[in-house]
């Protein structure tokens, strides 16, 4: 497996992650990207722009999930189709 594929996966996996716990906005957030990205050896800024895009995919996500809920009757959707949503992105 090449490392091109191993970062597509990885980037997978924390969006179900994401998806599934959830995101805890709070103050000292930046603060802990500037320590994580130091940590795993890139940049802030670059942190910082993974961390902003990520969360704005998020948030639509969850506005895109609640508006297929009214729109759907019984209000269910189904968890493939918003798996499937995220690995074609």
């Amino acid at each position: 497996m090449d490392k091109t594929r191993m970062g597509e996966i990885a980037l997978l996996v924390l969006k179900r992650q994401l998806r599934t716990r959830g995101i805890y906005l709070r103050p000292g957030l930046k603060r802990e990207i500037r320590r994580t990205s130091k940590e795993i050896g890139i940049s802030y800024e670059e942190g910082l722009t993974f961390a902003e895009i990520l969360t704005r995919e998020y948030v639509e996500f969850i506005f895109t999930e609640s508006r297929q809920r009214e729109d759907t009757p019984g209000g269910i959707t189904s968890g493939d189709d918003v798996e499937d949503d995220l690995v074609h992105r």
